[in-house]
């Protein structure tokens, strides 16, 4: 962790204003509730709780009022409800694997809907913030940006090295399981680093603090 913070220490990175970390965490709306359930995908198994997106679609105009008060109970320093931490885990053969061999599965997680709900307001939040702090590289997960710019990018690179008739090379790195294998610690500080306001990054935390799952076999759940 001590290298991890020298080489934070050595990038000069882009900040998030105070306006932009005030509107990360003002207080959620009616409307910012309504559009993220309409956004919610049908015909989705639920989460560990059995409501799935077509019963919060039913009930939306029942439903905003509870979800509000919630939602900026958490929002202004509450704690998340523990079924937010919770999950359903089921695992998937990849095509063409050996079945018999464990790592040749992939696991799914169904999550609440409450949670899905929560954190899309989030990230549609934070979604209008990253274009401007995310180097113009990542065109992965960024609004407005395509993959197909960095495959543009690299024909063009190759077009040059043929004409140049230079020996090169084009190297690709793949971080195997880089999603499972995230230092959340790690993570905590990066976000720091872009200055981020406390009440956003502990937020962040309650939503990955400890969570819970219960792995589906054969038909049935094991324990947590």
């Amino acid at each position: 962790m001590d290298e991890a913070n020298a080489l934070l220490k050595e990038l000069s990175l882009p900040t998030v204003s105070n306006e932009q970390n005030d509107a990360l965490t003002k207080n959620i709306t009616s409307q910012e509730i309504g559009k993220a359930i309409n956004r919610l995908k049908l015909n989705k198994s639920p989460g560990p709780d059995g409501f799935n997106a077509e019963w919060y679609k039913l009930y939306l105009k029942e439903l905003s009022p509870v979800l509000l008060r919630a939602f900026n109970w958490v929002l202004n320093g509450g704690q998340t409800p523990s079924s937010w931490r919770e999950t359903l885990i089921t695992v998937i053969p990849k095509e063409g694997k050996d079945k018999l061999n464990c790592s040749n599965y992939r696991p799914i997680s169904l999550l609440n809907q409450d949670y899905k709900i929560f954190t899309s307001i989030l990230a549609k939040r934070l979604e209008h913030i990253l274009p401007e702090i995310i180097n113009l590289d990542q065109t992965g997960f960024i609004k407005n940006r395509r993959t197909r710019d960095n495959i543009r990018r690299t024909l063009s690179v190759i077009n040059h090295i043929k004409k140049t008739d230079k020996d090169s090379m084009i190297l690709g790195l793949d971080a195997q399981k880089a999603f499972d294998t995230v230092d959340w610690s790690f993570l905590y500080r990066v976000l720091s680093h872009f200055k981020f306001s406390n009440r956003f990054i502990k937020i962040i935390q309650e939503l990955y603090n400890k969570p819970t799952g219960k792995i589906r076999i054969n038909g049935g759940y094991r324990k947590k």
